[in-house]
């Protein structure tokens, strides 16, 4: 991909809360993942590593472009309804 930029998702869940604590993983942060999933967050405390953290966070906060979402169409309202109402037929 010369001369354009790539662009990617990262659906990782980061936490930075100060140079002692940060916290990293596939929980979101709500009652529902917290206490009825089953997902891993893994905490860092040594400061070497939070700092290499908090480098990382930066450098993709800094190279993330907003995402502009499409107004719905006819045929996504259709293909989501019929998700629906087959969802609720099971």
């Amino acid at each position: 991909m010369s001369g354009s930029l790539a662009l990617h998702m990262l659906h990782a869940k980061a936490a930075i809360v100060d140079d002692v604590l940060a916290l990293a993983g596939s929980t979101n942060l709500d009652g529902r993942s917290l206490f009825l999933n089953y997902e891993v967050m893994v905490a860092f405390h040594d400061a070497g590593d939070i700092a290499r953290f908090t480098a990382w966070f930066d450098l993709e906060r800094n190279t993330a472009c907003p995402y502009v979402a499409k107004p719905p169409n006819l045929m996504r309202d259709l293909g989501e309804g019929l998700v629906l109402w087959i969802a609720f037929q099971l």
